[in-house]
């Protein structure tokens, strides 16, 4: 459960950051794909919607390649996987039981 909350708030941050940046998802799958990423164009525009929730580490690569795009605008970072580990609190109501 936690692990679809964390590619939630991953898919989340980085449609925030782009919409930020005025940054277009093809910019960063093109520089995702250059750098080895394997997930194609739509499904990236998938994740960003919440749509689909790719596995952590292209998750990871996204969020890199966002970064490395908008690292000179000042905008807060999409957050790795790992940085969000353990830090996502679920409301008692939403706990797994």
């Amino acid at each position: 459960m936690e692990e679809d909350v964390v590619a939630m708030v991953q898919a989340y941050r980085l449609g925030r950051l782009l919409g930020q940046a005025r940054l277009p998802p093809r910019e960063v799958w093109s520089r995702y794909v250059h750098a080895g990423g394997t997930v194609g164009e739509h499904e990236v525009e998938a994740y960003i919607h919440s749509a689909l929730m790719p596995p952590a580490a292209e998750r990871d690569a996204l969020a890199r390649a966002a970064n490395e795009l908008t690292a000179r605008l000042g905008l807060v970072p999409a957050p790795s996987s790992g940085q969000l580990w353990g830090r996502i609190r679920l409301h008692p109501e939403t706990r797994p039981r």
